[in-house]
Formats: C-alpha cells, structure tokens, sequence
C-alpha cells in the first residue's frame, strides 16, 4: 500500500513538473508573442516613414520641372522609395506571419498547461481517494480487532464464570 502511495506520490511529482515546464513554454510564447508584435510594429513604422517619403516625393514632382538631370534623379529617388515601401510591406507580411505563429504557440502552450494542470487534479484527486479508502481499510481492520477482543474478553469471562470450584 505504501509502495503504490509512493508511486502515486512520485506520479503526482512529475506531473506537477509537467504544469511547471507547461507554465515556462507558455511564459516563453508570450514572451515571442511581445517580440513579434514589436518587429511588426517597427516594420509599421518603418513603412509609414517610407510612404510619408514617398508622397511628399510625389507632391515635389508636381512641381514644374528645373532640369532634365533633376527629373532623372527625381525619378531614381522615387522609385528606391518605391522599392524600400515594398520592402517594408514584404516585411510587414513577415512579421505578421511570426505575430500570428507566436499567438498560436501561445494559445497551443496555455491549452498543454490546462491539460497538465488538470492531470494534475486528476492524480491529486486519485491519490486522495486511495488514502481515504485505505484509512477505511484500516478502520475497518481496527473494528474487527477490537471486536475480536472483546469476543475473547466476553469468552473469557464467560470461561471464568462456568469454571468449577473444586468445592
């Protein structure tokens, strides 16, 4: 009785291990959850920054032209603008692919930590009913014990009471 308690004691250690590794994976996700939400709103910005580039470009370019040179270079300037904007939204794209990944391992880690949690329950309730079903085993041996003996008690005066006298 005493080994299967021990074992369900060592059981219910490990899986309070088990809540503890689930309880560090899910402070981890979150923690790349914050990362990726940083990158993404770095990549934001950086594309907002792109794009006020870009229009205030656009708007210098209705302007009536000084030169051909300053058109050509105008041009060049614009569309490097245009392919930096398209950089930094490829990378928004990235970035939300990681948010949504590291939400997903977030939730994926809070739902292992409810399961070993409740696993946990379970064992503790499990180990629970088993020391109280042996308590009541050795109730119920006591019982029987002492009925025993005051069986043999009752005999046993009973015994005195019929033995002759010898007078």
């Amino acid at each position: 009785m005493e080994r299967s308690a021990g074992a369900l004691q060592a059981l219910i250690q490990l899986k309070q291990c088990g809540v503890a590794a689930a309880q560090h994976r899910l402070v981890e996700a979150a923690a790349e959850l914050a990362r990726a939400a940083e990158s993404l709103a770095t990549v934001e910005r950086g594309r907002d920054d792109a794009e006020t580039a870009l229009a205030a470009r656009v708007t210098a370019a209705r302007e009536p032209p000084r030169s051909a040179a300053a058109l050509v270079a105008e041009q060049c300037y614009r569309e490097r603008l245009e392919r930096e904007l398209q950089g930094w939204a490829d990378r928004a794209v990235v970035a939300g692919r990681e948010c949504a990944a590291a939400r997903s391992r977030e939730e994926q880690a809070q739902r292992a930590l409810a399961a070993a949690q409740s696993e946990l329950r379970a064992f503790e309730r499990h180990r629970e009913r088993q020391e109280r079903a042996a308590r009541r085993r050795l109730e119920l041996i006591d019982e029987r014990r002492l009925d025993d003996l005051r069986v043999r008690a009752g005999d046993s005066a009973a015994q005195r009471k019929r033995v002759p006298t010898g007078r």
